[in-house]
């Protein structure tokens, strides 16, 4: 981002300062796109956090995450705990999930429940293969994600090179993205308050699970099994 004459914008404390109005104007862009799809807005629904005060986490951290969703996404689906354990330890140790997975992860016989709610983490690790550059653009929500082709970035090698590969997208564009399933949420609940069907073909927990993953991305709170989807 750069000023005058070229020269990095700065704040206070020598910390880049973000362009006049940035989280405006991608409010802006967001409204503007989602009137275009169909999509109901509010004007007053606030703008989110711009690309100075957005707290990503590290790319490491990033494909982490990704490895212990799918692994989670896994353990749902596959319901075959020991394969699952084996993955777990060629992926990561133990401090790749959060304190709330791992109970999932070690549970023998994990509640109905717990594994329907595990089977839709591999739409929250959708953003974070995207966000790491392994897929050009961030589909819109309105389906849900074929496993087979997260679970292919990862599987070959135990997830060591996509791992060691991790670079993330500037915070500008996850920014983008985040400010656009925010609102696409609020749409959604606000349907389902009125009892309607999701606006514009919506799928509507593919975005609570999208909105999940990047509100992470973008720093909304520092751990896992804090993060929440509001709107």
């Amino acid at each position: 981002m750069a000023g005058l004459a070229g020269l990095p914008l700065v704040g206070v404390g020598g910390v880049a300062a973000a362009a006049p109005g940035e989280a405006e104007a991608r409010k802006a862009r967001s409204i503007a796109r989602l009137k275009k799809e169909g999509v109901p807005t509010i004007d007053w629904l606030p703008r989110i956090e711009d690309s100075v005060e957005a707290r990503p986490p590290s790319a490491d951290a990033v494909a982490r995450r990704f490895c212990a969703l799918m692994l989670m996404t896994h353990r749902a689906l596959a319901n075959d705990p020991e394969n699952t354990r084996t993955w777990r330890a060629a992926f990561a140790d133990r401090a790749a999930f959060s304190p709330e997975e791992l109970t999932f992860m070690d549970a023998a016989a994990p509640t109905e429940h717990a594994i329907i709610q595990a089977s839709w983490l591999c739409e929250a690790a959708l953003p974070m293969a995207w966000a790491l550059g392994r897929f050009k653009t961030l589909e819109r929500p309105d389906k849900t994600i074929e496993v087979d082709r997260l679970w292919s970035l990862i599987s070959a090698d135990d997830g060591k090179t996509f791992v060691s590969q991790a670079r993330l997208r500037p915070i500008g564009e996850i920014l983008d993205e985040a400010d656009l399933i925010y609102r696409y949420h609020w749409a959604v609940r606000q349907a389902r308050i009125d009892g309607k069907p999701a606006p514009a073909g919506l799928d509507g927990g593919v975005v609570m699970e999208r909105h999940k993953g990047l509100n992470w991305l973008v720093g909304y709170h520092a751990e896992w099994d804090e993060i929440t989807t509001d709107t």
